[in-house]
């Protein structure tokens, strides 16, 4: 990875948050990466120098503003047909910050809406004054206990109990 040349594009650079004329190297543009997945992009790249494999991952960026960014990078080695050698990496960027947003609000929608379907049916099994669950619920689950028992073959006891003469 050391004596590598980087040639990026103009969009790349706008992407990274650095100016078309940075002298950009190998480190300043690992550096680039959140400090959380820069050891995993350098072992990915590293991989792929070591076996040709090409690579895919996501990753954050940290721009020099410190505006973090969420990117997509495909590539692949190319080797010297004479001697193997690897003689460079061809590679895309893409800016996926907008997508990575939309899918944790499309996440924080789903969770929200689970919970109230959770509570929903929480309060249509339930007896608001007692707490308890109500007769439909009770029956439905009178149901589930009885096809388990006929599974089984085994006996069923039900008991009901009129503790305060209310029923």
């Amino acid at each position: 990875l050391k004596s590598m040349q980087m040639f990026w594009s103009a969009e790349v650079y706008r992407i990274h948050g650095f100016d078309p004329e940075f002298d950009l190297n190998l480190n300043a543009s690992l550096r680039a990466y959140h400090r959380d997945d820069r050891k995993r992009v350098k072992t990915i790249l590293q991989h792929t120098l070591d076996t040709g494999a090409p690579f895919d991952f996501e990753a954050r960026l940290e721009r020099p503003d410190g505006e973090v960014r969420h990117i997509s990078s495909r590539g692949e080695l190319e080797r010297n047909p004479a001697n193997g050698k690897p003689i460079a990496v061809f590679g895309m960027f893409m800016d996926v910050t907008e997508r990575v947003k939309s899918l944790r609000e499309l996440e924080k929608a789903r969770s929200k809406a689970e919970m109230e379907a959770r509570n929903a049916a929480q309060l249509a099994e339930t007896d608001q004054l007692t707490g308890l669950a109500n007769r439909r619920k009770i029956l439905e689950d009178l149901r589930t206990e009885i096809a388990r028992a006929e599974s089984f073959g085994q006996p069923l006891t039900i008991a009901v109990l009129d503790v305060d003469h209310f029923k």
